[in-house]
């Protein structure tokens, strides 16, 4: 039986903490601190051992922050930062942030930016070069039209440890598939790439039912394999369509209606986001 079962993609905010997030001032539903506790009360129901903890903006103070509040609680196992990868300090900055025991790379937001090719810069590669080179890895968060470009940036970094967030935000609400199934798959053919089976509701709308998302999850499952999938909550960004139980069910329901074996399960729910970031099995955090 497996000893873990991770989340990982969570997010804590705390107002007074030295950084502004602006998702939460969007959406009246998540405009509150979430902390530690929130979060464990939130999953409990679920058995989450743990979970990765992932910046919610672009400030490098929210990313101290994070692993300041790592070193103490026992429930994050990893946290994901954030620092500018064209800077010409990113070295040294990188550097600070490996002194915490669980640090393990940066993400980019790339579907937030106003440069469709972006990732194509040459000061962009040269700065996630860094991250390969330091044995880091790189949660991405693109959009489906990005999804090419990520590719690219995956051949030409084969050593970049490459973590898809959220299933290349694909447009739940709408029902359609393409252009992004077929983006996907060929971005799934990069072995350096995995992907975190998450945040598919928040785009859905709010009459979503889990029968709406299974073409999405099937199309995750044929491109990734179980094996190169995570689970994440995304939480609590999950509020704004569902919430945690409701995300889990309903992702839950698919897979049982999509027949995963145990072994498929347990891939999914501990051991790519084990695997991927450095995270040592052991019983279930207090």
């Amino acid at each position: 039986m497996s000893l873990m079962t991770i989340d990982a993609h969570v997010h804590i905010w705390k107002g007074g903490s030295g950084y502004e997030v602006w998702i939460r001032r969007k959406i009246a539903g998540i405009d509150r601190d979430f902390e530690i506790a929130d979060l464990k009360e939130a999953s409990a129901f679920a058995g989450i051992s743990g979970a990765v903890l992932v910046h919610a903006t672009e400030e490098p103070v929210e990313t101290e922050f994070l692993l300041e509040l790592a070193e103490r609680e026992p429930f994050v196992l990893a946290v994901v930062g954030w620092a500018d990868v064209t800077a010409a300090d990113l070295g040294p900055r990188l550097e600070r942030y490996m002194r915490h025991a669980k640090f393990r790379g940066l993400r980019v937001m790339s579907a937030f930016g106003a440069d469709a090719d972006w990732l194509q810069h040459p000061a962009v590669r040269t700065g996630l070069g860094e991250l390969a080179r330091r044995q880091l890895t790189l949660d991405l968060l693109a959009t489906p039209a990005q999804l090419p470009k990520a590719l690219r940036l995956a051949e030409s970094l084969p050593d970049l440890k490459i973590m898809l967030n959220h299933c290349g935000r694909p447009l739940t609400a709408t029902g359609e598939l393409e252009p992004w199934a077929t983006a996907l798959r060929a971005l799934a053919a990069s072995p350096n790439v995995r992907c975190k089976l998450s945040s598919l509701v928040e785009r859905a709308g709010i009459e979503w039912r889990a029968e709406t998302l299974e073409p999405y999850v099937a199309v995750v499952l044929d491109a990734f394999g179980p094996e190169r999938l995570a689970f994440g909550s995304n939480w609590p960004v999950v509020n704004i369509a569902a919430s945690y139980r409701g995300w889990w069910d309903a992702l839950g329901a698919i897979l049982s209606r999509l027949a995963l074996t145990p072994a498929h399960r347990t891939a999914i729910f501990e051991r790519t986001a084990a695997e991927f970031y450095r995270i040592e099995p052991r019983e279930k955090a207090s």
